[in-house]
């Protein structure tokens, strides 16, 4: 693709411009915030995921547009909150389960069990059928499982929580719950739970969650681990749940095995109950945005275009927005098996190949005029991390995300993808004199005017060997995601409007994994007046 733009003059009014829409990760309870800060935030932002006192989420919706959404975990829950009501509704109407057989028929008061070796792929120790209260389903059964000690054998104990024992017959399928990996095993007896979207428990915890949000001041509620996949799940083994759904999860609406499409179907139905129950108690619908809609568009059938296109699915509303994580770059602990949360992190830019791939997503989002919402790197607690950095650092990986979502965004749907960016800066981090204070950099104001091309794959944006450009009106944007050096030559005059001494670049040398954001050397010399 050659570049044709050469400097043109440009009447006044053909700079005003849409700005792109941003929205803001904000891990750290806030308390208190200023009048800047205040003001910072709301006036820049659509969205702001954070924890926030009923003071800060007055002030903030009453400086501007801004929509604080509160987090709930929407995919995990403990399980002391199980044993703690000692009901066996909860664990029956709330986890996603894994699937076997019985080797042979067993009377009411059997205990000793053969099974097919899934979902028991590995015997556990007795420390931890000791510690951890570990269960399976025959029915509507509960059977505490107190040893295993074979792939297929396993010991219970019958009629777990009051549940009443059967007889079963040979080839009756066996449930047991999936737990979140990250958490198994867990201090004490506590584990956590994988919730199944079709389950009753699952629908009321968001809409309970929502509804208090609501009563707080929040505009709604930000789902995380919204997928079409099992989500760092284990089974009752600690064996960690890999490959295709059909594999390991059941769906007991179908009474077969969940699909990415089944799943999803049954994660749009749960966002209808939602949005349903909401406006039926409050009046009004919630705002409700999602995380993480990485690989939505990789696989088309089953990917997570359902929960954002009211045309699918039958939604009362779809989502108001599905965030990206790892949009370009990510913080990495050295130590993996470590979470790596906080400031003693490694950030770094993800390979060209996952870029691309990224890139590529946004641009089927913004044709679709879908909710996209890239965010640069991670969200929670990992988000931090970007504040911690030096000005440099953060500029250089805010430029990289900045430009490649420019590559993406829609002239038809210009507020269709949302990038999301952290709330805060740090002076003098970890120290005594730190200081945290909101601002937005002033790259997000330029007067870009439209984009000059609508690109149906990123491939259609290559300049040069390793370099994508996008042109707009009065600007360029370009990106380099390659490990090597480019150099892209520009049909036009273009100037940093926030480097060097406005000197016209003509070729641009872009160095391994960097971007520009260049804006016409006309419209900064006058040649626009």
């Amino acid at each position: 693709m050659m570049l044709l733009l050469c400097c043109v003059l440009l009447p006044l009014t053909a700079l005003a411009q849409t700005r792109y829409p941003l929205y803001a990760i904000d891990s750290v309870a806030s308390t208190s915030m200023d009048a800047n800060d205040t003001a910072v935030i709301a006036s820049n932002f659509v969205f702001i995921q954070g924890v926030y006192s009923s003071a800060v989420l007055q002030a903030l919706t009453s400086a501007g547009s801004v929509h604080p959404v509160w987090y709930i975990n929407s995919d995990t829950s403990s399980v002391s909150s199980v044993f703690a009501t000692n009901n066996a509704s909860w664990v029956l109407s709330a986890s996603y389960y894994t699937y076997a057989t019985l080797n042979s028929a067993i009377s009411p008061s059997q205990t000793e069990l053969q099974v097919t070796t899934l979902p028991l792929r590995t015997a556990f120790t007795d420390d931890m059928a000791t510690n951890y209260r570990l269960v399976a389903r025959l029915g509507n059964e509960l059977l505490l499982v107190t040893q295993a000690s074979t792939n297929t054998t396993i010991t219970v104990e019958r009629g777990y929580l009051g549940t009443e024992p059967q007889a079963y017959a040979s080839n009756t399928t066996l449930f047991s719950p999936v737990y979140n990996a990250e958490n198994f095993p867990h201090q004490g007896n506590a584990l956590t739970y994988v919730l199944d979207p079709r389950q009753p428990y699952s629908v009321s915890r968001l809409v309970n969650h929502t509804v208090q949000a609501l009563a707080a001041g929040y505009s709604g509620s930000w789902l995380d681990c919204l997928s079409n996949h099992q989500f760092d799940s284990v089974d009752v083994g600690g064996i960690k749940l890999t490959g295709k759904l059909d594999q390991w999860i059941w769906d007991f609406h179908l009474q077969k095995p969940y699909n990415t499409s089944t799943l999803m179907k049954a994660q749009a139905d749960r966002l209808n109950q939602l949005n349903t129950e909401i406006l039926h108690a409050e009046g009004l619908y919630p705002k409700i945005v999602a995380n993480n809609m990485a690989t939505c568009f990789q696989n088309p059938v089953g990917s997570c275009r359902p929960l954002l296109d009211p045309n699918t699915h039958g939604l009362v509303r779809p989502l108001d927005g599905y965030s990206m994580e790892e949009f370009v770059a990510q913080e990495t602990n050295n130590d993996p098996y470590k979470a790596g949360c906080g400031t003693d992190l490694n950030i770094s830019l993800l390979p060209a190949e996952v870029w691309y791939g990224r890139v590529n997503t946004l641009i089927e989002a913004g044709r679709s005029n879908l909710s996209a919402l890239p965010m640069i790197a991670q969200a929670g607690c990992k988000s931090v991390k970007l504040e911690m950095v030096d000005d440099a650092v953060r500029d250089y990986y805010e430029t990289f995300a900045y430009a490649s979502f420019l590559l993406a965004v829609s002239e038809a749907h210009p507020t269709a993808l949302k990038l999301g960016l952290p709330a805060w800066y740090r002076k003098y981090p970890n120290t005594s004199r730190e200081v945290r204070y909101a601002r937005v950099h002033p790259r997000y104001a330029l007067a870009l005017g439209k984009p000059l091309e609508q690109p149906t794959n990123v491939s259609d944006l290559r300049v040069s060997s390793q370099s994508y450009a996008r042109v707009f009106e009065h600007a360029i944007a370009v990106v380099n995601p390659s490990l090597l050096a480019d150099r892209v030559t520009l049909n036009g005059s273009y100037v940093d409007p926030f480097k060097g001494s406005g000197t016209p670049i003509q070729v641009l040398s872009l160095p391994p994994q960097t971007a520009a954001l260049l804006m016409m050397a006309a419209f900064f010399d006058g040649c626009g007046s």
